[in-house]
């Protein structure tokens, strides 16, 4: 194998991780939102729950959690409560 074989393989294997990792990020987000459309998210109070259940269960950061669509002001309030 020449050295340029083998720089190709090593981005290759790279891009390769990259898009295994955003594949398994999609699989993981699908799978919460499944889980959130099952319940009816019609007041600020339980969607700032389901937020919360996504950060505490399944790691989400709080951005993640909360889709863009329920930014507003009555959702500003924090999901988490700091530690401690």
């Amino acid at each position: 194998m020449e050295v340029s074989e083998a720089r190709r393989l090593k981005a290759l294997e790279k891009e390769n991780a990259k898009l295994k990792r955003l594949l398994a990020e999609s699989v993981m987000a699908v799978s919460t939102l499944k889980e959130l459309l099952a319940k009816k998210l019609v007041t600020p109070g339980l969607r700032r729950e389901a937020v919360t259940w996504a950060i505490r269960e399944k790691e989400y950061s709080q951005r993640r959690a909360m889709p863009a669509h329920w930014h507003g002001p009555e959702d500003l309030a924090p999901c988490v409560t700091p530690p401690g």
